[in-house]
């Protein structure tokens, strides 16, 4: 994936408080690579499936992470497929 597009998923995602209340991921990047982590999850480095679609292998999981932008409003959001659950976040910075 090219690594200006990777830029712009980059930041704080909090996730649904009415699922995880106070819980946050955050994705940065380091030589050009992106990492995600959250207080349940150790940095990591997630690879592409495709432009908006990352994994991650997990011990026991793979877990999924997907970006999304809202057209209208501009706004990024991420949904993680982890331990069973969807957990949608929207990025806040």
């Amino acid at each position: 994936i090219d690594s200006n597009k990777a830029e712009q998923f980059c930041g704080i995602y909090e996730i649904d408080p009415a699922i995880y209340p106070g819980y946050y991921f955050e994705v940065s990047m380091e030589k050009g690579q992106l990492y995600i982590e959250t207080s349940f999850l150790d940095k990591s480095e997630i690879f592409p499936e495709t432009e908006s679609n990352f994994f991650l292998i997990g011990l026991d999981e793979t877990f999924e992470f997907s970006f999304q932008k809202d057209i209208k409003t501009n706004t990024l959001t991420l949904t993680a497929k982890m331990y069973g659950l969807d957990l949608p976040a929207t990025k806040i910075d």
